[in-house]
């Protein structure tokens, strides 16, 4: 994990209530416009790596560090086994 995603996990850690179960580590190609779309077959690949996790920890909530990757996991939360949220979105709810 890079070192954002190693203080992003820190910060979820300190929120009373939350357990963090897990974190995975997607490449640059899965989220976003920077070439997300030149790589589809390693991008459902890596993308399925991170879901198995999800279901193998029961997961509640599958937080994602990037506003792109959350957009494309809240579309993989119909099937009903976990919420997709921003990182952001757990902190504000630990404030408020």
């Amino acid at each position: 994990m890079n070192e954002t995603g190693a203080n992003v996990a820190g910060l979820l850690a300190a929120v009373p209530g939350l357990t963090l179960v897990g974190t995975s580590a997607e490449p640059g190609y899965t989220c976003g416009g920077s070439g997300a779309d030149c790589s589809p077959g390693l991008k459902v690949e890596a993308r399925m790596k991170t879901l198995a996790q999800a279901e193998a920890e029961d997961v509640d909530i599958l937080a994602s560090l990037y506003h792109g990757c959350h957009g494309q996991l809240s579309g993989l939360e119909a099937k009903g086994k976990f919420q997709a949220m921003n990182w952001t979105d757990l902190l504000v709810r630990a404030l408020s």
